[in-house]
């Protein structure tokens, strides 16, 4: 290099570091509260509030159209009797202890992604990811084995367990004081065993006496479910002989008469009329089976249709109408041939007439249309002809 070439370097070189120190250092925003920054000036376009290092609030044109991040470094420069704002300065990230403390003791992160944090200031590049450090009480970098976030965690130590009293990235009784994470196989099966045990307790094992109990708002009973299987609606107890109980309200049920022993029952209990009802709503055909309101078992097709009464599997003569309570009061026994009568009996002739003597009463039976009747002692009369 020869002696124009170098005096023009050294020329360079001083223009360069006269322009350099002629920059300030300061930091966009102004800190109004210990919750809020203020960036924009009302009523001055592409002007930003702006604190310098003594800590005095000033306003300055964004020349450089740095983005709009409180505390973000910058470089500004007094220009004409303005201060401009020339670009990020991220040489004066350490230089930010002026800015007023935090109530926790520790100034605010200059990052934009952590602008209003409470941690210290520290960069990341590839292969580091930030944890807590439990001791120090700081954020810090760990050197990851690989770049790529993901795997690095991955790779990390696992917690076995989850407490009640987990933090990420804190410490528990499991580990006190060593960072540990979360791998999903493990908030997975956490999640898994927590709801089955829930449901175990809540609606398999709630109260060994009382069961599960479902209620309105009103606290009025809908389902109990008891030790056993055995279900109950509307009611907070039942015979131990019930599989399955519904009561009207306010009524407690009672155990049956008869079937002291029987488990498999569904038992309908009522003050004054309890039934059971099954309705077809196809073809609009209904019955109640139960005790009606004067005094008596009940059992009745409640529209307007027959009444039939089967007997037998299928199998031989079984799986027929053998007897027909018809609309308008008809009875027949094997036979609906009432010969247009209204409230009359019918009788179907026998298909084997008797041949034995029935012990402690008599037969009645038709033959061939004739009406008879065998007494216990074999005689058999004639009562109508065919």
């Amino acid at each position: 290099m020869n002696l124009k070439q170098r005096a023009i370097e050294n020329f360079r070189k001083a223009v360069t570091r006269t322009e350099i120190q002629s920059y300030e250092s300061a930091v966009l925003g102004w800190r109004k509260s210990e919750t809020e920054a203020i960036l924009s000036v009302p009523g001055r376009p592409r002007h930003l509030y702006v604190t310098r290092l003594d800590g005095t609030v000033t306003i300055a044109l964004n020349e450089a159209n740095v983005p709009l991040n409180a505390f973000l470094p910058v470089k500004v420069r007094l220009e004409n009797g303005s201060l401009v704002i020339k670009g990020p300065d991220a040489s004066a990230t350490n230089a930010l202890t002026h800015l007023p403390p935090s109530p926790h003791g520790v100034p605010p992160h200059p990052h934009a992604f952590l602008s209003l944090s409470d941690v210290l200031p520290t960069d990341l590049v590839d292969g580091q990811i930030f944890q807590w450090d439990a001791t120090a009480g700081k954020m810090v970098n760990v050197d990851a084995p690989d770049p790529d976030v993901a795997a690095a965690i991955n790779a990390a130590a696992e917690k076995a367990t989850l407490h009640d009293d987990d933090r990420l990235g804190g410490t528990d009784s499991e580990a006190a004081g060593v960072l540990a994470w979360w791998k999903w196989s493990t908030i997975r099966t956490a999640i898994a065993n927590y709801f089955a045990t829930m449901l175990v307790t809540a609606i398999v094992r709630a109260v060994s006496a009382a069961g599960v109990r479902i209620e309105d708002d009103g606290g009025n009973l809908g389902v109990l479910v008891l030790d056993g299987g055995r279900v109950v609606i509307g009611a907070t107890s039942a015979p131990s002989t019930h599989a399955f109980t519904v009561a009207g309200p306010g009524v407690t049920p009672e155990g049956s008469s008869v079937l002291t022993t029987q488990t498999a029952v569904l038992g309908v209990h009522g003050d004054g009329h309890a039934y059971f009802m099954g309705r077809d709503v196809t073809n609009d055909i209904e019955f109640l089976v139960g005790t009606s309101t004067v005094g008596a078992a009940f059992l009745g097709a409640m529209t307007d249709h027959d009444l039939l009464f089967r007997a037998g599997n299928g199998a031989g003569a079984g799986n027929v109408t053998y007897g027909t309570l018809a609309r308008g009061g008809n009875w027949g026994f094997n036979s609906t041939q009432f010969g247009s009568g209204m409230k009359v009996l019918a009788l179907g002739n026998a298909s084997v007439v008797p041949t034995t003597n029935p012990v402690g009463g008599g037969v009645l039976y038709v033959q061939g249309g004739a009406l008879k009747y065998r007494g216990s002692s074999g005689t058999v009369t004639n009562l109508a002809n065919a």
